[in-house]
């Protein structure tokens, strides 16, 4: 995607991306108006867990292979696991090129070979973001788009990832969810809301709320409802899997508040006192 590109020519796909809903439609086009004005720039995307950023991404994918057909370029798409992440995100963005056939080029086709999806001239190359996976020598000429980025080590990517798009000015596109508010996302989430507070002319971060969802799909509010009468309304998965709000309790079994319930008032002791009975605990609910 260059800044020479015409808006009309690029937006026109995902205005006519029939199987996206309003929120969805509304997040790609602003991706895609921010991108062309915004180069080298980081967007963030957090929508609530299965509430449909991944078709959002594989609408993106979809849609700068389909602008760049003629003139070539490439697409680097990443997720925490090559299967199963990374092989839906193929099938997904299949589907959205198959959903624009109508309006490719004469004779233009999209064609998988192995983790490559290519569309004329343009290609997209899908890899794994785990820790140690052999990604070095590609290069990101039209974006670089990570999935689930909040369960992407965060340095791994700056080293590996990210210089992708250092000689093209591509930007980069990170979907997902909060957890601990340290992560990938979390981090990328926080600058970039700091910059659209003040007012910046393109604007970075780009969130849904459940309850946008649910005024399309009445059946995934009931869901959100159930999951908050079923875990609690402070349960740290229900705040960030559906409020998008990062926990501090994030990986832990037990909440700062139940840890102060039963924090004693003695003195810390380092040995055990003569007759004493002790009861020990192991908390399981980390992460790994």
């Amino acid at each position: 995607m260059t800044q020479r590109e015409p808006a009309t020519r690029l937006l026109a796909p995902a205005a006519r991306a029939p199987f996206l809903r309003a929120y969805q439609a509304r997040t790609l086009l602003g991706l895609l108006r921010g991108a062309q004005t915004a180069r080298g720039a980081t967007f963030t995307v957090m929508f609530p867990r299965q509430s449909g950023k991944n078709e959002v991404a594989a609408a993106l994918v979809a849609c700068l292979l389909w602008t760049n057909a003629a003139r070539g370029g490439s697409v680097v798409v990443c997720a925490p696991a090559f299967r199963p992440q990374s092989r839906i995100s193929i099938e997904r963005t299949r589907e959205a090129l198959a959903a624009l056939a109508p309006l490719a080029p004469p004779g233009v086709q999209a064609r998988t070979a192995g983790n490559v999806i290519t569309f004329g001239r343009a290609r997209a190359v899908f890899l794994s973001a785990a820790v140690g996976a052999h990604v070095a020598g590609h290069t990101a000429s039209l974006g670089l788009i990570a999935d689930e980025a909040q369960e992407i080590e965060a340095t791994w990517f700056d080293r590996q990832f990210r210089p992708m798009a250092a000689s093209t000015g591509a930007p980069t596109a990170l979907f997902g969810t909060p957890w601990d508010g340290t992560t990938l996302l979390e981090r990328a989430v926080a600058a970039n809301r700091e910059h659209d507070a003040r007012g910046g002319a393109v604007r970075l971060h780009h969130e849904v709320s459940w309850r946008e969802v649910a005024a399309s799909l009445p059946a995934y509010g009931d869901y959100v409802r159930y999951e908050r009468n079923r875990l609690g309304p402070n349960h740290p998965l229900y705040l960030s899997q559906y409020e998008l709000v990062a926990s501090d309790a994030a990986g832990r079994l037990l909440s700062p508040g139940q840890l102060a319930l039963i924090e004693g008032s003695h003195p810390r002791e380092c040995t055990p006192r003569p007759g004493e009975r002790y009861a020990g605990g192991l908390d399981l609910g980390g992460e790994g």
